[in-house]
């Protein structure tokens, strides 16, 4: 539980993704660095090509290797055998004829010369920055979100332990809020410091004391979007930052992500929804032919302004009286959802309703 906590703490003071990633480490393969001529691209109007080899970046991968002291699943020893899922991937793979390996991996499942054990307390060369004994792989399966036995050698555990050794001063609970250009070189950085007494309760964060701290070389690692974010947000002090930067973005291929009340800059300085959404809307009241959009809380209002007697039909003229079970929408919403979510019903699904009662 101390190491839980100790490393929960850390998570929230130096940044989540140095902790929280699927500790599979693969080398790019030699085909990805493709070197295309102009008119002669894979795509059309297009090509490809990289300033670097595989050949170049191999030192480098030999280094973190090292670093990250990586291994390969133990399958061929117990109790790491008996793991059904990787089992039947071999079996797949092999069924189907094809080629399967283990991959690298950033976890620890033995010490070095010893063969595999699950939950051995790992020989560390020098203390970790947590102070705390760490376990080999106890399969637990939280190496995704995290292990809290410390099997995983995430950032603070290899390079944020090895900077602590060499006497960088790690400063938690820091929040870099502007930065600009030194006069005479290097920058300058302002920042604000969250205070552990106060988490839990509200902050007005932007009234917190400014710090400032100067250096000769800044490197910005605060990540995909946090990098980004600090980059856009400091862009008057640098006008020669390109204006792609933000754009072309995308998550890894397995991620899904929807986006709602997406909104665009006008003319004139207001937001304004996407041209989606505004296509969207258009198209679903062309496809129904109704100029209103029926929501729950329109129908509420209606029904409140109108007491027990329900609305004409003709305020929704067709296209919620057809089949509007099997209708995916009733204007803009699916009748039966709107009854569920409002405790209210459709005008012309209430006059259904009491005609049939009457029958």
């Amino acid at each position: 539980m101390e190491l839980r906590q100790h490393r929960r703490d850390l998570r929230k003071r130096a940044g989540r993704r140095s902790l929280i990633y699927a500790n599979v480490l693969l080398r790019k393969d030699e085909e990805w660095f493709v070197r295309e001529e102009p008119g002669h691209g894979s795509w059309k109007d297009g090509h490809e090509y990289w300033p670097v080899t595989r050949a170049d970046l191999d030192p480098h991968y030999d280094r973190v290797e090292r670093m990250m002291n990586v291994q390969k699943y133990p399958l061929d020893q117990a109790p790491y055998d008996k793991t059904l899922k990787t089992l039947a991937f071999r079996d797949a793979a092999q069924k189907l004829g094809l080629d399967w390996n283990l991959v690298n991996l950033a976890v620890t499942f033995a010490n070095d010369g010893d063969p595999a054990m699950v939950g051995e307390p790992i020989k560390e060369a020098r203390p970790n920055i947590h102070g705390r004994t760490r376990l080999t792989c106890k399969l637990t399966g939280e190496c995704d979100l995290g292990c809290n036995h410390g099997s995983k050698n995430s950032l603070d555990y290899t390079y944020i332990t090895a900077a602590w050794h060499a006497g960088a001063d790690i400063r938690t609970r820091h929040e870099v809020r502007s930065f600009e250009p030194r006069e005479g070189g290097g920058y300058t950085l302002d920042y604000v410091i969250h205070d552990e007494a106060s988490e839990g309760t509200r902050t007005d964060t932007s009234r917190l004391d400014r710090h400032t701290v100067s250096c000769d070389r800044l490197i910005l690692s605060a990540g995909t979007l946090g990098t980004t974010y600090l980059l856009l947000k400091n862009r008057a002090a640098f006008p020669a930052i390109s204006r792609a930067l933000g754009t072309r973005f995308g998550g890894n291929g397995d991620l899904l992500t929807f986006a709602r009340h997406c909104t665009t800059d006008g003319p004139d300085g207001r937001k304004t929804p996407t041209s989606w959404t505004r296509r969207t809307r258009r198209s679903s009241r062309a496809r129904s032919g109704c100029p209103t959009r029926w929501t729950p809380t329109a129908w509420r209002a209606s029904a409140a302004s109108t007491s027990r007697t329900p609305a004409s039909p003709s305020s929704c003229p067709g296209c919620c009286s057809r089949r509007p079970r099997r209708r995916v929408r009733c204007c803009s919403c699916t009748a039966s959802a709107c009854a569920r979510r409002s405790g209210a019903r459709h005008p012309a699904h209430a006059r259904r309703g009491a005609r049939r009662r009457r029958i």
